[in-house]
């Protein structure tokens, strides 16, 4: 991965909640990619092959979400915060989830993997649901949105 953020000790510094307090946690690259994973996605039971190929997918994407935003929130002192409005990142569900391990694996099988276009990171934004149809960047966000975040029909059923 091209610059800084591709160094072993890159870290990002996250807002996160702890209790009733919010404060600012330094962290690894590839400790958020598998920790914004985790919170992100939660694979049915039972298929751990299918599991695993889920999170590595979403550590890819949580890391090139991170590398893209890095500063999102840069006056207010950090990086990313801990909600929907970046990632969600809990760390606590490296302790509470049966899928930590395999999070934590993912993100080493994928360490440095950011999606790139036009020589930067890629805004590589997610949701839940999209209804059938994904909206295009410009009509959610304004602005002008990189081609590759159109508005497409989702081919898969409810």
């Amino acid at each position: 991965m091209p610059g800084s953020i591709g160094r072993p000790d890159t870290t990002v510094r996250v807002q996160v909640r702890e209790g009733n307090a919010l404060v600012l946690r330094d962290v690894p690259l590839e400790q958020y990619a598998a920790g914004a994973a985790l919170s992100e996605v939660h694979p049915a039971a039972g298929d751990e092959a299918l599991a695993a190929r889920v999170y590595e997918v979403q550590t890819v994407v949580a890391r090139s979400y991170a590398a893209s935003n890095r500063g999102r929130h840069a006056k207010q002192g950090f990086d990313l915060c801990a909600t929907t409005h970046c990632q969600i990142y809990e760390p606590a569900r490296f302790t509470t989830s049966r899928w930590a391990a395999t999070a934590r694996a993912a993100a080493q099988r994928t360490a440095g993997q950011v999606l790139w276009f036009a020589g930067a990171p890629a805004r590589a934004v997610f949701h839940a649901d999209c209804g059938g149809h994904t909206s295009h960047a410009a009509e959610v966000w304004g602005g002008v949105a990189p081609a590759y975040l159109a508005g497409r029909r989702d081919a898969v059923d409810s």
